[in-house]
């Protein structure tokens, strides 16, 4: 069972001869293999994003202010890199049929930041606190932390680019497979009348 998306408003055509197809576009289905290249491409955009942030940041700094501030610098590592991580996400789930919000994904990757710093924060105290190395135990979730939301952003605003094939009725037989979709609704104008129109509902779809 797919879940609503976006939906296409009916334009009446004034000639009788017209039909409008009225839909509404399914939710792509999603595997874990995707999610896990948008997280990865996510890692190493934000990466590359944040370093050249840093790098931008020091430069303003040392021309604005003084070669020993750092002020600008994690500015633009925030900036950079969250460009840089929604922009890897995005790429990597963005296809020829299937697309998603880029501003959905970089406020995920931006959000995500400050998830990061907290995870960052509390494994500090907990390698200080117990005088050991566990807080590396907080270091994956460090660095998919601010992808992960970028990825669920963009996956939230998952859809096709395009009405998906996989059927136009409410049960759809293809390739002895059985989908379930929202049905298309057409509308016709009634040749025997100026002002009323007749609506057609696909039921059943059946292709060989």
């Amino acid at each position: 069972m797919f879940s609503a998306g976006e939906r296409r408003v009916p334009r009446l055509s004034n000639q009788s001869s017209d039909s409008v197809d009225v839909y509404i576009r399914e939710k792509p289905p999603l595997d874990r293999k995707t999610v896990r290249n948008q997280i990865w491409a996510g890692v190493l955009g934000g990466t590359a994003g944040g370093i050249g942030g840093i790098y931008l940041g020091l430069a303003i700094d040392s021309a604005l202010l003084d070669k020993d501030a750092f002020v600008f610098a994690p500015l633009s590592w925030f900036i950079l890199g969250s460009i840089g991580c929604a922009a890897g996400v995005y790429s990597a789930g963005d296809t020829e049929t299937v697309t998603g919000s880029f501003g959905a994904t970089l406020t995920g990757a931006s959000l995500g930041v400050p998830v990061m710093l907290g995870i960052g924060m509390v494994s500090a105290f907990a390698s200080y606190a117990t005088g050991s190395p566990i807080g590396l135990i907080g270091l994956p979730f460090i660095i998919i932390a601010s992808p992960a939301c970028a990825t669920l952003g963009f996956n939230m605003t998952r859809r096709y680019k395009s009405p998906s094939a996989l059927g136009s009725a409410v049960i759809n037989f293809n390739g002895g497979e059985m989908r379930l979709a929202v049905p298309r609704i057409s509308f016709y104008r009634d040749s025997f009348g100026e002002r009323t129109f007749s609506r057609r509902v696909n039921l059943v779809q059946v292709a060989f």
